[in-house]
């Protein structure tokens, strides 16, 4: 096998591994123990799908993430938080999702509501909060966040979305509020009608 076969196999293998070095960190920062193969590389792409698809996270959160994918390669990074949102929201309009956007949160602190209300970003057809950000790199505190939001709004699943980055499958999370296990930002996309797409 020449070099290139030998790069190309060592390339394919990098994108292989589920779980990057960030997920490890975020998940040891919120104390979500994971098995110890968790983070090994699968031998497949469709074994791969196989781990999205868990009832864990439902598979059609991919059609949010191709909207994320579709805003990104439109505008690419470095501009401001208000009009990636706003930019999604159409996105996720034209594919005919329902969403909220900037939707109050009443927060409790011992029986009592207090009255700085919190607004989620986005929550789409109900159950997917989707909290956007463009900064220089997701930190385990953002993860952490997420997850809080997931406890007070009472919703099981979560995107958390930098497009700050290189491309979306770098500054992408998922969350979950009682199966807290970090997918990384390396998974495939799923698209209607396709085999699969990346950003």
């Amino acid at each position: 096998m020449g070099r290139a076969g030998t790069a190309s196999t060592v390339a394919a293998d990098l994108r292989t591994q589920i779980f990057s070095q960030e997920d490890r960190k975020i998940g040891r920062f919120l104390g979500f123990a994971c098995p110890a193969n968790t983070y090994d590389t699968t031998p497949a792409l469709d074994d791969r799908w196989g781990f999205v698809g868990m009832p864990a996270f439902p598979d059609h959160s991919s059609e949010v993430i191709a909207a994320c994918i579709a805003v990104h390669r439109e505008l690419g990074p470095g501009l401001l938080e208000g009009i990636y949102e706003e930019c999604l929201c159409r996105e996720l309009a034209e594919r005919g999702m329902r969403f909220e956007r900037q939707k109050p949160v009443t927060v409790t602190y011992k029986g009592a509501a207090v009255e700085q209300a919190y607004r989620i970003d986005l929550i789409v057809d109900g159950w997917l909060l989707v909290e956007i950000k463009a900064i220089e790199g997701l930190l385990p505190i953002h993860a952490a966040q997420v997850v809080t939001y997931l406890r007070v709004t009472g919703l099981e699943h979560g995107l958390l979305v930098n497009f700050n980055a290189m491309t979306i499958r770098h500054g992408l999370r998922r969350l979950s509020r009682t199966h807290p296990t970090f997918r990384s930002s390396d998974l495939p996309v799923k698209k209607s009608g396709s085999s699969g797409s990346r950003s």
